[in-house]
């Protein structure tokens, strides 16, 4: 599963539209944010890590690396 499919999913587990998660990244890195902005950084896997981190809190998720076992 890429990004975008993993956003997607975690948006309808959440009963988010993607208009919705927009609104909110706008509101809280006070910078525009629209669908095709969004959806086309997710097609071309160019989305930022500080974007990433931000939609998963909007989420209520967390971001977490740990050393493979």
């Amino acid at each position: 599963m890429d990004t975008k499919q993993q956003i997607k999913h975690l948006l309808l587990l959440n009963n988010l539209t993607m208009t919705e998660l927009c609104r909110r990244m706008s509101e809280r890195i006070k910078k525009p944010y629209t669908i095709h902005n969004i959806s086309g950084k997710l097609k071309r896997d160019t989305i930022k890590y500080s974007e990433i981190k931000t939609i998963l809190d909007i989420l209520g998720y967390e971001f977490v690396i740990r050393k493979k076992s």
